[in-house]
């Protein structure tokens, strides 16, 4: 995920590769890092507290089920109880909550 880069005083410099990406499929993290992306399929929750995202986060849109006379959604949902500092990329196709404010 990282590769060296190196001056001309032969300090050697982690950096970001390009073009290199982790995937990850609905874990609790606190850090996502730049490269990484972090899925919520359809179906799953995440809760995290206080999330620094540098990389992207994809929550899923679900199916409509019937049920009784209405229908529900099945659809990803990321829960950030407290502070969400993002310096990424959050594609929200799902439900997203931060502290008590829902965003779908």
């Amino acid at each position: 995920m990282a590769s060296n880069v190196r001056f001309l005083d032969q300090i050697s410099v982690g950096a970001f590769a390009g073009g290199q990406q982790t995937t990850i499929n609905a874990v609790n993290k606190r850090f996502i890092l730049a490269g990484e992306t972090v899925t919520v399929a359809a179906g799953q929750q995440i809760v995290a507290y206080d999330l620094f995202n540098f990389g992207i986060i994809t929550i899923e849109q679900g199916l409509a089920i019937a049920f009784g006379t209405g229908s529900i959604q099945t659809d990803g949902l990321y829960q950030i109880e407290t502070v969400l500092y993002n310096n990424g990329v959050i594609n929200n196709n799902g439900i997203l909550i931060i502290d008590s404010n829902i965003f779908t």
